[in-house]
């Protein structure tokens, strides 16, 4: 039985799917979560209460209330992503639902990237490849499920760019299309303030390579900034600009975080991805198109820009095609066709497995949370500790074993009258007692009580049940 692309892709897709969910059950929510999480709820709440509201004053009075009572309320994030979150929330005020609908979108996300590719490429197995290359990209598959409007915003820049270049095709533009490239431009400007690439990517391009089409293009712009100006009205009256602008201007090394590959794209697909994006670029230099939407963005985020490298997510499309391109050449090959494709596709398999595996460490032990238990510390310093647990999970650092600790006074038993590491456990098998000697042991025992003592309440609750039935 012969698949086709699309039926690979979906399989790959359900797939995707069932490992995330698994991997989303055992995240610790993180602040940005909070966050975003803590905005939509407010959405919600707003919706709940409007026909209490009987002026403007009421509104801005009960924005302030909420503000003051939860302080993560920020107005700085365009409101596309909390407004489909809120609507989850009114289904059910669920973190997992939440991040199902994330899940979604980053589905979504990597499909418009293989449209994307069939555009651009002409070649449905190289479509392919840059699809799947996307979702297993280590900072995508990291936030993939998580409740962040990075992903959403790859999902209506690419939503932009792919009517901008079917439209660019057409030898007639009708108004109902201006009409929908606006919404598509608002769209992508509602989800995060980096769509503002989005202008200078189409004027240039439509400027130098099909001045025809310039001047629909310059109308889209103008609807679409028509459209947005209530929102930008706030934005400017309110002064929020200032914030946006205190997050992107960071000190200058913290911008080369960029460049880490590894961290990127993960350990296998780091210089696969460097080597198909050179070859890529220089192939397409005389492509107006992609080398616009490359170079303005990575120039600029490289002089000004914040070290999260989320911010940058709008050139991951670039990179996937950039894999997609490498596929599409092996298959010009002869002699090695077969061998090369075998690479390529065991490189993106291991780095799938690769992305499962240390996601549900890093997740089962959060740098911020991690990060969070020396904040009481005197000289605490958020971006050094940051740095080096980074550091350490980077290298694969253990803790100190316990005697170590308790010769180091480090050792916080006693104090904390912990009784797993005072007293240790009971080895049922023998009957035997066991004490704790290293950190690690003491977590891993501590969850394995917590799953039994759950699977135990969820027993209990089930008898109950069936004893009242």
């Amino acid at each position: 039985m012969k698949f086709s692309n699309e039926k690979m892709l979906l399989l790959f897709f359900i797939l995707y799917f069932v490992i995330q969910l698994f991997l989303a059950q055992n995240y610790t929510m993180v602040s940005d979560e909070g966050t975003h999480g803590s905005i939509s709820l407010f959405f919600k709440s707003l919706i709940n209460n409007l026909k209490n509201f009987k002026s403007f004053d009421d509104i801005t009075e009960f924005v302030v209330d909420y503000a003051i009572k939860y302080p993560k309320i920020t107005p700085i994030y365009p409101p596309l992503y909390h407004t489909l979150l809120t609507g989850v929330f009114f289904i059910k005020e669920s973190v997992f639902l939440g991040r199902i609908l994330s899940l979604l979108i980053t589905l979504l996300t990597a499909f418009a990237i293989y449209k994307l590719a069939l555009e651009i490429l002409k070649d449905k197995n190289s479509a392919l490849i840059s699809s799947i290359s996307f979702l297993v990209f280590s900072t995508i598959f990291k936030h993939a499920s998580l409740l962040y409007t990075d992903i959403i915003q790859i999902l209506t820049f690419i939503l932009a760019l792919l009517y901008y270049l079917k439209l660019k095709k057409r030898k007639n533009v009708s108004l109902k299309n201006i009409i929908f490239f606006s919404l598509l431009l608002v769209v992508a400007f509602l989800t995060k303030f980096f769509s503002v690439f989005l202008p200078f990517i189409i004027v240039i391009d439509s400027f130098f390579s099909k001045r025809k089409f310039f001047k629909y293009v310059l109308i889209s712009l103008i609807l679409s900034l028509i459209l947005i100006s209530p929102y930008m009205f706030l934005y400017v009256k309110f002064k929020l600009y200032k914030f946006t602008l205190k997050v992107a201007m960071n000190p200058f090394l913290s911008r080369w975080n960029y460049l880490d590959i590894f961290t990127n794209f993960g350990i296998l697909m780091g210089l696969i991805v460097v080597g198909s994006t050179i070859w890529f670029l220089y192939n397409n230099r005389k492509n107006l198109f992609i080398l616009t939407w490359f170079l303005i963005p990575a120039v600029v985020f490289l002089i000004s820009t914040h070290s999260s490298i989320r911010f940058a997510y709008i050139l991951m499309p670039i990179f996937a095609l950039s894999c997609g391109f490498l596929v599409k050449n092996i298959y010009r090959t002869k002699k090695w066709k077969k061998a090369l494709l075998f690479v390529v596709i065991t490189f993106l398999g291991l780095q799938l497995l690769f992305d499962i595996f240390a996601n549900y460490y890093d997740f089962v032990y959060p740098v911020e949370e991690i990060t969070r238990i020396f904040s009481t510390l005197p000289d605490f310093d958020k971006d050094k500790t940051t740095y080096q647990i980074n550091f350490a999970k980077k290298k694969g650092y253990i803790p100190h074993a316990c005697e170590t600790l308790k010769s180091l006074d480090l050792c916080m038993a006693r104090k904390a009258n912990d009784k797993l590491c005072l007293e240790g456990y009971t080895l049922k098998s023998t009957g035997m007692k066991k004490l704790i000697n290293h950190p690690l042991s003491y977590v891993r025992r501590k969850r394995f009580f917590a799953s039994l003592r759950e699977i135990y309440s969820n027993d209990t609750q089930k008898v109950n049940k069936n004893e009242r039935a």
